[in-house]
């Protein structure tokens, strides 16, 4: 682990001096959807801060669609500053967990949105500003960390025109 762990900081280090402004960790197996909590807190945990905390840069920790609800307490102690969440997780009770220390980063289903209509789209992004962007600290993204070929672009420009409208802040 050691040997990946300097790879890691090596590599992503060389990104940000190449021009790079953020880093995602990208840690599913981290994630209690995966794992119980206190394997979490023996491995994933002591990898990400001991990483986390070499990187010369901001990072955001992504579980891929996991669970992160019980670890978010933890996920301050990584150093890592946003965290990519799952729409399988109440964004209330995270928004609550995050506790004005990190940003969330999600929360559209990709593989949903594939299927959305226009106003269908438009009103999952307004109930997730509703629920994520209070006080700030959210980041309205889709939850898995890649866009689906095949969503349609309306969609898409949906999603947009729906933040232009719903994410002006304040946020009612």
């Amino acid at each position: 682990m050691e040997v990946n762990i300097q790879f890691c900081i090596d590599f992503v280090n060389a990104q940000l001096e190449a021009g790079a402004t953020a880093i995602t960790y990208f840690d599913p197996m981290s994630s209690t959807t995966i794992i119980p909590k206190e394997l979490y807190l023996e491995t994933g945990f002591e990898v990400a801060k001991k990483t986390i905390a070499k990187i010369k840069g901001a990072t955001a920790t992504h579980f891929a669609s996991g669970n992160c609800l019980p670890i978010m307490s933890n996920l301050r102690d990584t150093g890592t500053a946003v965290v990519g969440i799952s729409v399988l997780e109440d964004l209330v009770a995270l928004k609550k967990a995050a506790d004005k220390k990190l940003t969330l980063l999600g929360n559209l289903n990709a593989l949903e949105m594939r299927h959305w209509s226009i106003e269908q789209t438009k009103q999952y992004v307004k109930e997730a500003i509703r629920q994520g962007a209070q006080g700030g600290g959210f980041i309205l993204a889709e939850n898995h960390g890649e866009i689906p070929w095949d969503i349609k672009e309306e969609t898409l420009l949906a999603i947009k025109d729906a933040v232009h409208e719903y994410g002006t802040y304040p946020v009612a």
